[in-house]
């Protein structure tokens, strides 16, 4: 399997999953999934709690122990969609991709 195809892989198991504001149980299965993500290359990952009504998120380091760091990330692991998004509309290629 090449790279793109392994990329687009994990990015299908991102979108086929209804993690909107509201579904603490979606947002915190997309951390989840980040966290094993980044785990597999090497990185220290850990879900941190923000609440019953939040979910949770997940931070992750390179250099586990460090004072400082050399890259930071920020994302979303939420979206605007409401439940049931993800079954309408799955993810999909449109076209060809090189």
């Amino acid at each position: 399997m090449t790279l793109l195809n392994d990329y687009l892989k994990d990015l299908a198991e991102l979108v086929n999953r209804d993690c909107g504001t509201t579904n603490v149980a979606g947002v915190t299965s997309a951390a989840e999934i980040m966290k094993r993500h980044f785990e597999s290359i090497g990185w220290e990952a850990e879900l941190v709690d923000l609440g019953p009504t939040a979910g949770k998120y997940f931070l992750c380091k390179n250099k586990p122990g460090s004072t400082e760091c050399d890259v930071l990330f920020n994302a979303h692991l939420d979206t605007v969609f409401p439940d049931g998004t993800a079954a309408a509309r799955p993810f999909s290629i449109d076209g060809d991709i090189p």
